[in-house]
């Protein structure tokens, strides 16, 4: 299956490209930032590469996988590989060409993002990348409506699009524990606050796990979900009157996490997140009630 992976700790981030048999990893520099879209990024600049492997068949017997190494020699020619790796990107893009890799909504999107964060590179903050992940760049500059089906399929997709079903945003909180904070959109970023829910390294409350099973319950979702129908309904007028409600309740919950954050982790007692993402939680459903009220009673 071709897919890329994510990780990251508070130290580092690697991006780990996979098709059905080979796959590649790359450290991102401290000093950038690697933005996915639908495509492979991973050219011949890969820390990591999959090394030979048997893979057992039915019939029982095995059959040997080649290296990236020499799968990129068998490809490229023994001469021409020891000048250059195997670029992992182009050859597979080229190959899978039912997955349409390089579209160019793909590159208009990692361009958008980037637009918005480069500038910032050394203060990024988890608001920046909120923002990053509402996106209607490539809608502004064509001067269409976001989330208009037609603009999606037709010209550039923009990051926040009317495919989009949730946004996740993972903060590490502490380099030495391993504390994180998920910050949870349930449908489209831009007509949905990003709900911070806490995790603790070790902890073993099962709460936690129910919290997040709740989140994505049907009547949680089925709230944010009608709102956004109707923001989208009429975007150009519904979309502002809710922007700085949502930002608001961003804020607060931000500033709300740090302060209870920094408590707890001063105590050497176990703290349970469940209390603090639940309240929350709750609060994001009051914020969809009343923003409903409000856009029915203005549009």
């Amino acid at each position: 299956q071709d897919i890329a992976y994510c990780l990251a700790d508070a130290h580092e981030a690697w991006v780990v490209e996979t098709t059905a048999r080979h796959w590649v990893a790359k450290r991102c520099p401290d000093d950038e930032i690697l933005v996915l879209a639908n495509h492979f990024i991973i050219e011949d600049d890969y820390d990591l590469e999959s090394q030979e492997y048997f893979l057992q068949l039915p019939s029982g017997k095995k059959r040997r996988i080649l290296s990236m190494a020499e799968y990129g020699e068998k490809k490229l020619g023994s001469a021409h590989s020891q000048k250059r790796k195997f670029n992992f990107s182009e050859a597979y893009t080229r190959i899978i060409k039912e997955e349409k890799l390089n579209k160019k909504y793909n590159s208009g999107r990692v361009e958008s993002v980037r637009k918005m964060l480069e500038p910032r590179m050394g203060n990024l903050k988890c608001r920046d990348f909120r923002e990053a992940l509402r996106n209607h760049f490539a809608a502004e500059e064509a001067k269409a409506v976001p989330h208009q089906r037609i603009f999606d399929s037709i010209l550039l997709h923009t990051v926040c699009n009317s495919e989009t079903q949730s946004s996740n945003i993972w903060e590490p909180l502490s380099e030495s524990t391993g504390d994180m904070v998920w910050h949870y959109a349930p449908t489209s970023p831009c007509a949905t606050p990003y709900i911070p829910i806490l995790a603790r390294e070790g902890g073993e409350d099962s709460q936690e796990y129910s919290l997040a099973q709740n989140l994505q319950a049907e009547s949680f979702w089925l709230t944010w979900n009608i709102l956004r129908k109707r923001i989208i309904q009429n975007y150009g007028k519904r979309a502002p009157l809710i922007h700085d409600q949502v930002r608001q309740f961003e804020a607060s919950a931000d500033l709300a996490l740090k302060e209870r954050y920094n408590h707890h982790s001063q105590s050497s007692t176990y703290y349970s997140p469940f209390a603090f993402s639940e309240d929350w939680a709750t609060r994001s459903e009051e914020l969809a009630q009343q923003l409903l009220k409000q856009i029915s009673r203005k549009c």
